[in-house]
Formats: structure tokens, C-alpha cells, sequence
């Protein structure tokens, strides 16, 4: 939530979800409200294995959508896959968020 605030402060339109949004109904979101960034904030490292696989599959069918990604599940190297439309954004480095 903070990060949505951040983003509002400098003029994004920012559509904010919450915590328990169903991956399986953003793609309608996405669609209707034509988005362009998702950011998601993942504390617990059980679910970010799942939101990576959910990126891939959105990606094939939105190649234009860029993802923010941050959080204690990200911490670790290791979770960080690499890919050209995904950056993963500590709190220091939010002023350059637009770069990915």
C-alpha cells in the first residue's frame, strides 16, 4: 500500500487491489482497465514462486505489461529471476521505478 501511495504522490493512476485479489481475476482487471505496471509486494517466499509462474503466463498473452516487484520474499538472490519486463524495486530505488 505504501508504494500505491508513493505512486499517487507523483501523478500515476494508480488502481489499488489489496492483499487478497485472486490471481486468476486480474487479467479481466488488467484488460478492462487497460494497466500497464503491476507492482506486488511478497512478505511470505511460499508465494512468490507462484506469482513468478502467474507473470509468465500473463506475459505470453500481455508482452507490453512491466512488473514491480518487492519484499521480504524477494530478498534472497536466488527468488530473483531475470527478465526484461520484471524489476525488483527496495525501497531506496523507488524514485526509479519507471526504469525497467
Amino acid at each position: 500500500m505504501s508504494f500505491s501511495l508513493f505512486l499517487r504522490k507523483r501523478g500515476a493512476d494508480v488502481l489499488y487491489l489489496g492483499p487478497d485479489t485472486p490471481l486468476a481475476d486480474l487479467e479481466r482487471i488488467i484488460d478492462r482497465h487497460k494497466v500497464s505496471f503491476i507492482a506486488a509486494s511478497v512478505t511470505d517466499v511460499r508465494y512468490a514462486d507462484r506469482l513468478i509462474a502467474w507473470i509468465d503466463a500473463i506475459s505470453r498473452s500481455h508482452p507490453k505489461l512491466r512488473f514491480i516487484l518487492g519484499g521480504a520474499a524477494f530478498d534472497k538472490i536466488e527468488k530473483r529471476i531475470v527478465k526484461p519486463n520484471l524489476r525488483y524495486l527496495p525501497y531506496d530505488e523507488w524514485d526509479d521505478w519507471q526504469n525497467i
